[in-house]
């Protein structure tokens, strides 16, 4: 059952068979105490892990797949031992992965030079947020009044629509994928072929499009650019007000 689903009956669920409905907010502080502390080297990971443990609880699934989700294919390699995805994703869990470590990776982009709190360049493992929960939809989210930077409110949309993305889609979870359960990321994952149009003599930016979380990295050339949310061919299209037209009505 989709976690949407899910929590449109949340309170329902949580009388009949004691399904929470709010999280425990301390265990969510001891984690962001401990992610400040500096002590970790997986970034916000324990944090996301968090926020899946309430999930899972929600919709009735056990917690022990938390970690496991977040060990997990060719793109969920995200807790303690974090590694860059390879490949094509595995599943519709990997694929979800590879969507959040593009999410990432603009976080990255769009702050290059901005500086923490702690004086350290922004990126996944850098960034810093506090993080809230809304009652009414049954969500985590960002405290943007906590939060003092845009790399951190930018990270944390990311992790956020990680975890909920993750467990609506828990009946997609296959074991054998998980480390865990002896799945290898080293023999599993190869390196994807080169994306077209970005051979030599092209001169490339590496610049994002879209909009948190769905914000996605491309390479910006004259032959290929951003409208909204979608990257064309600047060959084929045109953007007008947001909008792609034909070249030939541009």
């Amino acid at each position: 059952m989709k976690l949407s689903t899910v929590f449109a009956v949340a309170t329902t669920i949580a009388q009949a068979q004691k399904r929470p409905t709010k999280p425990d907010m301390s265990k969510i502080k001891a984690a962001i105490d401990e992610i400040n502390a500096g002590t970790r080297d997986d970034g916000n990971a324990l944090l996301i892990q968090q926020q899946l443990e309430f999930y899972l609880s929600a919709a009735g699934e056990n917690l022990d797949k938390a970690p496991k989700l977040l060990s997990y294919g060719c793109w969920c390699q995200i807790l303690t031992n974090r590694r860059n995805g390879l490949g094509d994703p595995l599943d519709v869990i990997d694929e979800i992965c590879k969507r959040y470590q593009a999410c990432s990776k603009c976080v990255a982009i769009d702050n290059e030079g901005e500086l923490t709190a702690q004086g350290e360049v922004c990126s996944w493992s850098t960034a810093r947020y506090e993080i809230a929960f809304d009652a009414d939809n049954q969500r985590f989210g960002c405290d943007d009044k906590s939060t003092k930077s845009d790399c951190g409110r930018g990270q944390c949309q990311c992790d956020s629509e990680l975890a909920f993305e993750l467990v609506d889609n828990i009946d997609e979870f296959n074991k054998k994928l998980s480390k865990q359960h002896g799945f290898e990321f080293d023999e599993e994952c190869v390196p994807a072929t080169a994306p077209t149009g970005s051979g030599p003599g092209v001169e490339t930016t590496l610049e994002c499009c879209g909009e948190y979380p769905a914000r996605i990295p491309f390479k910006s050339s004259e032959k290929r650019q951003c409208c909204k949310d979608k990257v064309y061919a600047t060959s084929k299209n045109c953007c007008k007000k947001d909008a792609l037209v034909p070249i030939a009505e541009c």
